[in-house]
C-alpha cells in the first residue's frame, strides 16, 4: 500500500511511512523527498494536509498550520516500494502557540508571568518553550571523536544538514572514503576531511538530534498528559522522564541505532569497525 500526503490541496508527496493513532500527539511527515527549499517554502504557507492511501483519502488535518523542524533522513528503506530514499522529517505544530510564545517572549520590560496561566495556556507555553529549546539543541550540535581523535563541536544547523547531505552525495558517486572533502567545524575555517570523518559528523549529528528530539517529544507528551498545573510547574527541560516515557525513549533509540548501523553497513561495509571506532561525544571539547 502506497502513502501519500498532499500539501495545501496541490503538492503531492510520497510518505516514508504514516501512523493515523499517533499523528495528532506526535505529529510529524516523512516525505520522501531531499528538496529542502521547495519543502520549506511550502510549509511556510501550511493549511491543510490530506492522507491518501494508493488514492483513497484517509485523513485530513487543517489544524497545524506550522513547522517546528525539518531534518535530513538519509537513504531509508520504503518496505512498500522496496528501495531506498532520502527523507526530510518535517515535524509539525500550530502557529497560534509560536504566536503566544513570540509574543511572550518579545514584550519589552515585561516578564511572563505564569502565575496568572490558566493549566492549559501555561500547557501550550512550556511545551512551545521545550520544543523551541530542543531545536536549538539541535542546531548547536554535539562534539564528534574523528579518526585523529581529535573532539571538535559541528552544529547542525538547516544549512549544516543540506552540506553534510552534499558531502555524503559525494562519498556515494566516489564509491570509497578514501577521498578528502572539505567541510568545517563550529568557529574553525575550512577545512579538509576524509571520507570516514564525513560519515562520522554525519552519524554523530544525526544521532545526537534523534536523542534530544527524542526526549523532547517525551517531555511534552508528559506534560500535554497533565491536567494539575502545579505538577506541570515541576517539569523542567532536564528532569528525568517517568519510566513509561523513558521505555519509550529508549525503544525509539534503540531502534534508531539498528536504523544507523544499516546505513553503514549498506554504504560502507568495509569500514564499519574504522568509522565505529570514533566514538561521538556529546561532551565539552574544542571548537
Amino acid at each position: 500500500m502506497i502513502i501519500k500526503c498532499r500539501i495545501n490541496g496541490e503538492h503531492l508527496f510520497d510518505l516514508l511511512r504514516w501512523d493515523g493513532q499517533s499523528f495528532n500527539a506526535n505529529p510529524y511527515l516523512e516525505l520522501e523527498t531531499s528538496d529542502l527549499s521547495f519543502v520549506k517554502e511550502i510549509f511556510d504557507n501550511l493549511n491543510k494536509i490530506e492522507i491518501y492511501y494508493n488514492d483513497n483519502l484517509v485523513a485530513t488535518y487543517t489544524q497545524f498550520n506550522a513547522y517546528t523542524s525539518i531534518e535530513f533522513l538519509v537513504s531509508n528503506y520504503d518496505e512498500n516500494r522496496k528501495a531506498f530514499f532520502d527523507v526530510l522529517k518535517v515535524t509539525l505544530t500550530q502557529k497560534n502557540i509560536i504566536d503566544i510564545i513570540d509574543k511572550l517572549d518579545k514584550t519589552i520590560n515585561k516578564v511572563v508571568d505564569v502565575d496568572k496561566m490558566t493549566a492549559s495556556e501555561y500547557k501550550e507555553y512550556i511545551t512551545g518553550i521545550y520544543g523551541e529549546r530542543g531545536q536549538k539543541e539541535i542546531f548547536d550540535g554535539t562534539n564528534i571523536a574523528l579518526g585523529d581523535g581529535s573532539t571538535p563541536l559541528f552544529t547542525y544547523n538547516f544549512e549544516d544538514q543540506l552540506n553534510l547531505i552534499t558531502a555524503l552525495q559525494t562519498i556515494m558517486l566516489a564509491e570509497t572514503l578514501d577521498i578528502m572533502i572539505p567541510y568545517h567545524s563550529h568557529h574553525k575555517p575550512c577545512a579538509m576531511y576524509s571520507g570516514a570523518d564525513i560519515v562520522r559528523i554525519y552519524i554523530g549529528l544525526m544521532v545526537h538530534s534523534i536523542c534530544v528530539q527524542t526526549r523532547v517529544n517525551m517531555l511534552n507528551n508528559w506534560i500535554r498528559s497533565l491536567d494539575n498545573k502545579e505538577e506541570m510547574l515541576e517539569i523542567q527541560y532536564d528532569t528525568e522522564l517517568p519510566q513509561s516515557y523513558a521505555s519509550q525513549y529508549e525503544t525509539v533509540i534503540s531502534n534508531s541505532l539498528q536504523l544507523v548501523d544499516s546505513i553503514q553497513k549498506r554504504f560502507f561495509p568495509d569500514a564499519v569497525e574504522e568509522i565505529d571506532n570514533g566514538e561521538t561525544n556529546e561532551g565539552n571539547g574544542e571548537e
